[in-house]
């Protein structure tokens, strides 16, 4: 009996399929007898090269720790040796400092105290110029005013002798010895002025204070001068008139 073509068809995979089991299964058996009788061939397993590994790291965590640690140290070791070091030298600058500016402090002292010495001296020397300088004008003034009250005098003595002439040439001259007599009295108080500027007393101590007496007794000593040139002066005016009143002869004789 003839199958027909399909079954033909299966059974020909079937035939395959067996053979190839049994030739893998073949295959698989020879594999394992090889590895039964040479084991030491065998690779590591994979856990245990993973565990040396970790070991390894572990060990050289364990190394780079202590490493860094002591690197710490050596490192604090020195911030602390540089720190105390900064610190000396902070402790040793402001020392020097403060000792420089002490210094620098009395050498300002001794600069001003100097300066103070300067000045009190240069102020002592100028008041004793300024009571030189006074002195010498006391001096001069007096000598000035004397001057002037002898040239009054010179003049009072001409005017007697003018008087003198015209009462011999029979002029009334009752006035006029009146008036010198005046005269005279303003004569000796403008001496007496003089005296006062020659008196004035000149302190080195308080030269403006004595400046001011000065000035001022000599402005009293001028004015009473002027008073007895004036009082002078005016009695001259009026012996003009009285030698009108006398002859032309005894008027030229008193001239």
């Amino acid at each position: 009996m003839k199958h027909p073509p399909h079954n033909q068809y299966m059974k020909k995979i079937s035939t395959f399929i067996t053979v190839s089991t049994l030739a893998f299964l073949g295959a698989v058996t020879v594999h394992a007898q090889d590895a039964e009788v040479r084991p030491e061939t065998r690779p590591m397993p994979v856990r245990a090269e993973m565990k040396e590994k970790r070991e390894e790291v572990r060990a050289l965590a364990s190394t780079t720790r202590n490493e860094i640690k002591v690197k710490r140290e050596e490192v604090r070791g020195e911030i602390k040796e540089k720190r105390e070091e900064m610190r000396g030298e902070v402790k040793a600058m402001a020392t020097a400092t403060k000792a420089m500016m002490e210094e620098k402090r009395e050498n300002l002292k001794s600069q001003i105290e100097a300066k103070k010495s300067e000045l009190k001296e240069k102020k002592a020397e100028i008041k004793e110029n300024a009571s030189e300088k006074l002195a010498s004008i006391v001096n001069e003034s007096t000598q000035k005013l004397t001057n002037g009250i002898n040239r009054l005098s010179e003049i009072k003595t001409k005017i007697e002798t003018r008087v003198a002439k015209l009462e011999t040439a029979g002029a009334n001259v009752a006035n006029a010895k009146t008036d010198l007599a005046n005269a005279q009295t303003k004569i000796d108080a403008a001496k007496t002025a003089v005296s006062a500027v020659s008196s004035v007393q000149i302190s080195s101590e308080k030269p403006k204070e004595s400046a001011e007496a000065l000035r001022t007794a000599i402005k009293a000593a001028q004015s009473s001068i002027k008073d007895a040139q004036g009082a002078l002066s005016a009695i001259v005016a009026s012996l003009k008139g009285l030698q009108g009143s006398v002859s032309g002869t005894t008027s030229a004789s008193v001239q």
